[in-house]
């Protein structure tokens, strides 16, 4: 998502904004490998909304008491959001950040090079001149996704009887030759040459995999029911703490295919799927609920609830996707983050109100440079203490975080034991 240098840059300047180190986001960043992309979504989520709060009124180059009071991350509470923000422009409000990842990342990503992998291998046994091909992949067993094989294999490939048939069979000209790879070869494709392409690329076309057949199924809608029951265990232990109007901020990457609208009739689009997520349809007429979520129960019949327990506690979600733009002649393609896109709850206990969701508008997410070559330092294994633990911080620094956490925890778990014998 983006570089650890620019990590460490954004972490340092909240933290001299905040006037205090951010020790609970510093030590997810080094020990949970797994959540990388999550956390670091957080922090610029954190970073782009400071920065909005205190740009028109506060210096951005040093600590203020002030500038501190008007941001304070969820830092060592437990049961609380992400983010809590007092703009001058308008009421203050909570905010959940979350970011949404592909159910198999690894399979988003082979499936979009896959193509251009073939096209690459039949330009350098000079099929068609080497020109640049279009290829279609489709399902071998159309009850099913497509699935390419796993990257690791694709130079095995090379050696199997049914690539040397296909390629035999293009170099002859029969460009109606397909290749078929089944679950022997665990994949379920279809390739098909449908001509040659008359710019200078190859392009590639294929069905939009894990598309939700239905609004519960849709990565949206479970990360808003997820968080819809996050947000009423904060209630349970808020002790009349309102954590309302809350905004839950959602990132996803544009390899998340069902993010962007495939356009087909059984895709469920991202309004259709938050809307489903909040809204208590029972309140609307039929055409405003079809218009909502796409779909609405015939005249006499109740509609099935797909409202999630809890999401009258959510005031609004807003979606921000990370995809590639053109930037003019002087950027060229590059990774941005996507305009907010603000949907606000119709039917929930505290409104956004117009000069927030104005305030949310103007957070600025492209502070920072995004790419898929500054995620290596993902790979790192917990086991590389050297790198993975001391990342941020000087050893001896870090070492006195770490002994803290111990310390919490374990008087966490002390403390958990002992309720039994509170009670009575």
């Amino acid at each position: 998502m983006i570089s650890e240098s620019q990590a460490e840059y954004l972490l340092s300047q909240c933290e001299r904004w905040l006037g205090a180190k951010l020790h609970k986001l510093r030590w997810r960043l080094r020990s949970e490998h797994e959540q990388t992309k999550s956390h670091l979504w957080e922090l610029i989520v954190l970073q782009a909304t400071a920065s909005a709060v205190i740009s028109r009124h506060h210096s951005r180059d040093v600590a203020n008491s002030e500038v501190s009071s008007l941001i304070q991350p969820e830092g060592d509470q437990e049961s609380v959001p992400d983010i809590f923000l007092q703009p001058d422009e308008c009421a203050p409000f909570w905010v959940e950040v979350a970011y949404i990842t592909p159910r198999n990342p690894q399979q988003e990503t082979d499936i979009t090079r896959f193509p251009f992998w073939v096209g690459q291998e039949l330009s350098k046994r000079k099929v068609a001149d080497s020109k640049p091909l279009r290829i279609r992949l489709e399902p071998a067993d159309t009850s099913k996704d497509v699935q390419v094989p796993p990257n690791n294999s694709w130079r095995q490939l090379l050696k199997t009887d049914k690539w040397k048939t296909f390629v035999a069979e293009l170099e002859s000209g029969n460009f109606k030759s397909t290749l078929c790879l089944e679950e022997t070869e665990n994949a379920n494709v279809i390739v098909i040459i449908e001509g040659i392409e008359q710019g200078s690329f190859v392009s590639s076309s294929f069905p939009t995999p894990n598309v939700p057949r239905c609004a519960e199924n849709h990565p949206i809608y479970k990360k808003i029911e997820e968080k819809a029951k996050q947000a009423r265990n904060w209630a349970k232990s808020g002790k009349n703490k309102n954590y309302k109007p809350l905004v839950l901020f959602l990132g996803a990457s544009e390899k998340l295919h069902q993010i962007n609208d495939s356009g087909t009739p059984s895709s469920i689009s991202l309004k259709q799927a938050v809307y489903s997520a909040l809204a208590d349809t029972e309140q609307w007429d039929l055409t405003t609920t079809l218009n909502a979520i796409g779909t609405a129960p015939w005249p006499g019949t109740k509609a099935r609830r797909q409202r999630v327990k809890g999401s009258r506690l959510i005031s609004a979600v807003v979606i921000v996707t990370i995809k590639n733009q053109y930037s003019g002649l002087s950027y060229g393609w590059r990774k941005q983050a996507s305009k907010p896109l603000v949907i606000k709850n119709p039917h929930t206990d505290v409104e956004l109100t117009a000069q927030q969701e104005q305030f949310i508008n103007q957070i600025n997410l492209n502070q920072v440079e995004y790419g898929d070559g500054h995620e290596s330092w993902e790979a790192l294994q917990p086991q590389d203490i050297s790198v993975a633990l001391y990342r941020y911080t000087t050893i001896r620094e870090d070492k006195k975080i770490i002994d803290e956490e111990k310390k919490r925890r374990k008087a966490k778990k002390k403390l958990n034991f002992r309720k039994p014998d509170n009670k009575e």
